[in-house]
């Protein structure tokens, strides 16, 4: 809906590029976000259309790739950067579940901290 909502305000002759990272929610989670950084690089590169710069949106999980390629590669470079709900600064969470979450995060803080998972859970890294 958001490449949409894009292309209709761009008009004709504006291009936008929609980048989906591997098979989309399942390596948007299994991959760690290096990898996943690699791929949106390499999908951008692989745009002729993009080659003298742009302008870009990370919604959610993609905010943080954006912000990454911006800062790890930049090339094509990036004029404009539009955030849009990504954690930039962390997750606040959900007041109602508050005690809940403080118990789960008891019994799996150490877990994410592991090699394995840092290697593997995008989330970890």
């Amino acid at each position: 809906q958001v490449e949409a909502w894009v292309r209709a305000s761009l008009g004709r002759g504006g291009h936008v590029l929609n980048v989906e990272i591997g098979n989309g929610v399942v390596d948007s989670i299994a991959r760690p976000m290096d990898w996943q950084l690699q791929e949106l690089a390499a999908a951008i590169r692989a745009d002729p259309a993009l080659a003298e710069g742009f302008n870009m949106i990370g919604y959610s999980q993609g905010a943080l790739l954006a912000r990454g390629y911006v800062q790890r590669y930049n090339l094509p470079r990036v004029s404009t950067l539009v955030s849009w709900v990504g954690p930039q600064a962390g997750q606040f969470g959900v007041p109602a579940w508050d005690e809940m979450i403080g118990h789960i995060n008891k019994i799996t803080s150490a877990m994410w901290y592991t090699p394995a998972i840092q290697e593997r859970v995008s989330f970890a890294n």
